[in-house]
């Protein structure tokens, strides 16, 4: 180190560099003096109030301050006759009647619709209110002021304006008004971390940029930093103090994270499987805070249904005769889908604090899903965890989050770990802020993600794979296809990538491997109609009997397609809604209502299954952070590795396509199914999250080809950083503000 540092060169000009940079940064740091400026800024200038003024007309327009010090002031003028000329004086009178401060100008120096600024720089008291005045004075021609909708006025104007001591109503003049200020306290660690850095790159450049590795991590960091100055200056909103403390918290998690994972790429780690576990255990628990109970999609119903399973779990009372699920109190927490500031404090708070509550109560909760019964078994061992520890009510619903987390990080993991090639590809994936949303909820998505990881990494593991397939891999895939055909049947032409298989690893007859994929795709369907028609394995059968049995309680918002209701065969002169019947009599409506959701709404899905919308559609993040996601898949299959995938032949690539096609096909017609009124040209219910399990169906088209970059695996990692620090500050920005 010592002789690298003795190496530098013109080490003496870039101490004294340092040194400067130094004392200016701790100049600005440390300072009491007014350098920034607060913009008090009209709501619109698009919808114009004119104020018509002559010789000797007066315009009077009471103002309050948000600071003691105005910087300046600014007017607008919309129109003047082709004559005008003279003067306009406008000025500032305290409640006293003395004058703060005033200015004369010509009228011809009004530029229209321009906002002309006076400069202030006087000291007011923020609990006076001021009156401004702009009069004429020996003018000749007419002048107009630009006015404003009262609602449109900038904050501290009064909702009249006078002319010539006459109200004109709903009018507001146009006037902005500038502050200065001391630095606060975000723009001074703002200017002491870019003095720190700005030192490090003066003092160390050579070292900093010794090779292309530690010159893409530096760049990146650089980036990633003036997102985080930038959203904590201008996005994020920090009226109450606790705010700044967890967003503290938010930044030395990030911290953490980035820092650990580049220490592993300076010590060459191939592992993507453990840059996966970092980055989906620490930002999964920011995701996690960030997005409190109840906030993602379904969420609501999710808990209830895994509470239902851990009443079973631990052999109690399930549910009481009117089908209530029995909870202690921690039911009692409230069941928000719009979240804001307030309940995300409110509910921060208490996971921090706790209270513990063990009444036992039976709240209006009856929920009872179709579905088999593992999609709820995470986040139920979690519940029954929390039980037996006796947590109190926030603290047990965390429970049941992390757990699922925590199935979803090693399941995937080992997909990542046995999948040949392709890893960064499920790496990218999962960094997308919908599926870090998702898997940190109560939502079964991150039990189907996770499946649908595992599932395609090991048919693609034995694709790869030189040996004769044992019956011990034969048997695991079964295993998992029976485990994942229930899970939703949208997916099932996933399990069909096993066709993909040569026949010749299975055995040297033909017919007989062609047979045993055949039967792992019997089995599979067998499987989800002993689910969904027979309830075996089934939540619907964690129940105990009630006495209203007439009541039906159905899981509308679950993209499910329930065997005996929702393709029932029925006859009906008026559908309400699309049927087998339906579909036969009117074979291109469906065709139709998919042209006119993918015409009207393929930007919405496209954007919404790369993170854009989070939530309840509620959290919409900015559109560069969903095509950051998007180039960070796209860098991550270009650039993945240079195998080519064994026998994939032109006919193989035309079977995955159709996988992939059906998938998608599937998830709509399940909407038609059941949302859609046949007389809508487009599918109602549809999100993009619902496509996600279907982009780990892209392993199967690497084409190798072209030689690996080492240099690639710095720029995923750091750019996977960017998308999580951007998404993360787009959270709080969205939900802080309200």
């Amino acid at each position: 180190m010592l002789s690298a540092i003795k190496n530098i060169r013109y080490l003496y000009i870039r101490i004294v560099l340092a040194l400067l940079v130094l004392a200016a940064g701790g100049f600005f740091v440390l300072t009491d003096h007014n350098f920034d400026t607060d913009y008090n800024k009209a709501g619109t200038f698009t919808d114009i109030k004119v104020l018509q003024m002559q010789n000797g007309d007066v315009i009077k327009q009471e103002v309050r301050f948000d600071h003691t010090t105005v910087h300046s002031i600014g007017v607008s003028v919309v129109n003047r006759t082709n004559v005008c000329d003279g003067i306009i004086e406008i000025s500032l009178i305290d409640d006293n009647g003395n004058e703060v401060w005033s200015e004369r100008t010509s009228a011809s120096d009004f530029k229209l619709q321009k906002v002309k600024w006076y400069r202030v720089k006087s000291e007011v008291d923020v609990e006076q209110s001021y009156l401004l005045y702009i009069s004429a004075v020996e003018l000749d021609g007419l002048i107009q002021f630009a006015g404003l909708a009262s609602e449109d006025s900038a904050e501290g104007a009064d909702s009249m304006v006078l002319l010539n001591n006459e109200q004109q109503e709903e009018k507001s003049l146009f006037v902005e008004m500038v502050y200065s200020r001391r630095l606060d306290k975000i723009s001074r660690v703002i200017i002491l971390a870019w003095t720190i850095v700005l030192i490090c790159h003066i003092c160390a450049f050579e070292i900093l940029y010794a090779d292309k590795k530690r010159a893409i991590i530096t760049a990146f960091l650089m980036v990633i930093l003036a997102v985080i100055c930038a959203y904590m200056r201008l996005k994020i909103n920090f009226e109450n103090r606790f705010n700044y403390k967890i967003f503290a918290g938010v930044i030395f998690l990030i911290a953490v994270a980035i820092i650990l994972a580049i220490v592993m790429l300076l010590k060459g780690c191939k592992k993507v499987e453990l840059y996966f576990i970092l980055y989906a255990t620490l930002f999964g628990i920011l995701y996690s805070i960030l997005l409190p109970p109840f906030s993602a999609p379904d969420e609501d119903r999710h808990f209830p249904a895994a509470y239902r399973l851990s009443n079973a779990i631990m052999g109690q009372k399930i549910n009481d005769n009117n089908g209530d699920i029995y909870m202690i109190e921690c039911s009692e927490v409230e069941l928000v889908t719009y979240v804001d500031n307030q309940y995300f404090l409110r509910t921060f708070t208490k996971l921090l604090t706790g209270k513990e509550e063990e009444n036992v109560i039976s709240p209006r909760s009856n929920f009872l899903p179709k579905l088999p019964i593992s999609v709820y078994i995470p986040q139920a061992v979690g519940l029954t965890i929390g039980r037996v520890l006796k947590l109190d009510n926030i603290r047990l619903v965390y429970c049941g989050r992390f757990t699922n987390l925590l199935f979803f990080i090693v399941v995937t993991a080992i997909a990542i770990k046995i999948i040949p090639h392709g890893k960064w590809i499920i790496f990218a994936i999962c960094q997308i802020p919908l599926v870090m949303e998702v898997v940190t909820s109560y939502s079964y998505d991150a039990f189907i993600l996770a499946m649908s990881f595992i599932l395609i990494a090991y048919i693609l593991k034995l694709n790869e794979q030189k040996e004769k397939i044992s019956k011990k891999q034969l048997f695991i895939l079964e295993v998992l296809s029976i485990i994942y055909a229930p899970l939703k049947i949208i997916y099932l032409p996933i399990i069909t990538l096993a066709f993909l298989i040569p026949n010749k690893k299975i055995s040297v007859m033909q017919l007989k491997s062609i047979l045993y994929k055949c039967t792992i795709l019997i089995i599979s369907c067998t499987m989800v109609l002993a689910v969904y028609y027979c309830s075996f394995f089934s939540m619907g059968q964690i129940s105990n009997n009630r006495e209203k049995t007439d009541e039906v309680h159905t899981n509308t918002n679950e993209m499910i397609l329930n065997i005996e209701d929702d393709i029932n065969i029925i006859r009906e002169d008026h559908y309400r809604r699309p049927n087998i019947d339906f579909i036969l009599e009117n074979p291109f409506d469906f065709i139709e209502s998919c042209s006119g959701a993918v015409l009207q709404c393929g930007d919405e899905y496209l954007f919404s299954a790369f993170g854009k919308y989070l939530g309840w559609y509620d959290i919409i993040l900015p559109t560069y952070v969903a095509i950051s996601a998007m180039i960070l898949l796209c860098l991550s299959f270009v650039n993945d590795d240079c195998y080519t995938t064994s026998g994939m032949t032109t006919y193989k690539k035309r079977w995955i396509f159709l996988v992939i096609l059906g998938c998608c096909i599937a998830a709509l017609l399940a909407f038609y199914i059941t949302e859609t009124n046949p007389s809508q040209k487009i599918i109602a219910g549809v999100q993009g999250r619902y496509f996600i399990p279907v982009l780990g169906c892209i392993v199967f088209f690497l084409q190798g080809g072209h030689r690996k970059n080492e240099y690639t695996d710095s720029s995923i990692v750091m750019l996977a950083s960017m998308v999580n620090v951007m998404a993360l500050m787009g959270i709080c920005s969205e939900v802080w503000s309200r």
